[in-house]
């Protein structure tokens, strides 16, 4: 995981400083602070591509990357108050590992303890509305904060699962089957979003931290029987970081 930051974080950086460079070595300060600023709050249609880390946090596994295309249209509210609306196709990949689960067998059979591994691999369409405040800004760029809810939509679902079930038996089964594939259904999912976008002329970089509020509670495509592992605790929400590129159309 902390290596996986520290690229993030470097990638972010050297972004930020290539742009700068060439930004500001074509423009050699000939452009007017207000224009600048003007064409910033102006401009409201832009093309976005870039890379995110995601897994589930306090759980055994792997944060894995993903990428993201989309476009965003952006408004002028009041003043250093802004918003926008990026709409993208975010692939999400992540893993856990021995997840604790148990089989649902019939009345009167006994429960075993199950293990699995889930490789989670999801595309999601991706509908944020965000909030955006300018805290600095200076000659061709500005530095602003990023806040706000989405929704996200799953398109599609490459997730696969493997699971054992151990010879741990956790009791007597006192009901009768109650396996519902539905249940293992991948939902949509509301998100909170939050960062810092930096901008420079027709480029904006962001980098978002997404907190996805609805848990992903088992992978939709498995064959449903009675070995089928039902988890024995909630697994915690899936996070991703994401790191987004963005370009004035």
């Amino acid at each position: 995981m902390r290596k996986i930051l520290s690229f993030v974080i470097i990638l972010f950086f050297s972004t930020v400083l290539m742009i700068a460079n060439k930004s500001l070595g074509a423009k050699n300060g000939k452009n007017d602070n207000t224009q600048l600023q003007k064409h910033f709050d102006d401009s409201p249609f832009w093309v976005s591509f870039g890379t995110n880390v995601s897994g589930f946090p306090g759980e055994k596994g792997e944060w894995k990357i993903g990428y993201s295309l989309g476009i965003t249209f952006k408004f002028k509210i009041y003043k250093k108050l802004s918003a926008s609306l990026p709409l993208s196709l975010n692939r999400i990949n992540a893993a856990l590992k021995n997840v604790e689960g148990k089989t649902d067998p019939g009345y009167g059979e006994e429960v075993y303890k199950t293990l699995s591994d889930w490789q989670i691999k999801v595309v999601y369409f991706e509908v944020p509305l965000l909030f955006t405040y300018k805290l600095f800004a200076k000659n061709s760029y500005d530095i602003r904060f990023v806040g706000g809810p989405g929704l996200s939509f799953p398109v599609k679902d490459y997730s696969k699962q493997n699971f054992t079930r151990t010879d741990e038996i956790l009791g007597i089964s006192q009901y009768s089957s109650s396996i519902d594939p539905e249940t293992h259904a991948l939902r949509s999912s509301f998100n909170i979003f939050t960062g810092v976008e930096f901008r420079i002329n027709r480029f904006c970089l962001n980098l978002l931290y997404t907190f996805y509020l609805n848990s992903i509670n088992g992978i939709s495509k498995l064959y449903i029987t009675s070995e089928y592992p039902h988890a024995l605790k909630k697994i915690n929400n899936l996070n991703s970081i994401s790191l987004k590129l963005s370009i004035e159309i």
